[in-house]
């Protein structure tokens, strides 16, 4: 491993650190992106079971059990309509929307911008690698006279190699898990507003004193 990164020039340590902080962010948002996953369907069949009886605790009890944007947002629904005395207003549900996306996207996308820098400047390190190398062989060309076997090259071809090869391999896996990761949370945002579109209507169809918004 030292030898490798001897032979590969000195831009194979910020190569290597760009790999292991980008490493730990990959884990760690994995880690917090599988956490946030619900499953939904099931999740949105008891609430609505609950509400149906009129266990509106026991509904926001099942909110509190999860993790994650959209059972929080399902509850703060609730309590808006509990506290409104069973009257919930488009306007209010909108208003919602908007605080949990404000309140609990950033938190998803928290470390995001960083995987991204570490995507596109492991790439950057290992072309820079690759035009120290061929200097590294010009300037023995020149130092030689022109007359040089292809061992005095090597150090050149070395660094030339290694640190395209240990920034490609650096910045692949990071750029699919960065637009991997920032799908989903895209589409964890649009389901936050199809979750709150869902129980909205929900509530105006069971409940017949539900205020319903004008125009």
């Amino acid at each position: 491993m030292i030898d490798v990164m001897t032979k590969g020039g000195v831009l194979m340590w910020p190569i290597l650190l760009e790999a292991i902080i980008g490493l730990g962010i990959i884990i760690e948002r994995g880690v917090i992106l599988y956490k946030s996953k619900i499953p939904t369907i099931n999740f949105f069949n008891e609430i609505k079971e609950n509400l149906r009886q009129g266990f509106i605790y026991k509904a926001i009890a099942l909110c509190d059990s999860l993790q994650g944007p959209i059972p929080l947002l399902v509850k703060e629904i609730i309590k808006n309509f509990e506290e409104n005395k069973n009257v919930i207003k488009r306007e209010s549900v909108q208003q919602i929307i908007d605080t949990i996306c404000v309140r609990e996207i950033p938190k998803l996308e928290r470390n995001m911008v960083i995987l991204a820098i570490i995507g596109y400047t492991a790439t950057l390190l290992g072309l820079l690698g690759t035009v120290q190398g061929m200097i590294m062989c010009f300037m023995k060309v020149q130092e030689m006279g022109g007359v040089v076997n292809p061992s005095d090259l090597a150090a050149g071809i070395w660094t030339a190699l290694l640190t395209t090869f240990a920034g490609l391999s650096v910045a692949i896996p990071t750029v699919i898990c960065y637009n991997y990761y920032a799908h989903y949370i895209n589409r964890m945002t649009n389901e936050i507003e199809v979750a709150a579109n869902e129980l909205y209507n929900f509530i105006n169809l069971q409940f017949s004193n539900v205020l319903k918004n004008e125009g």
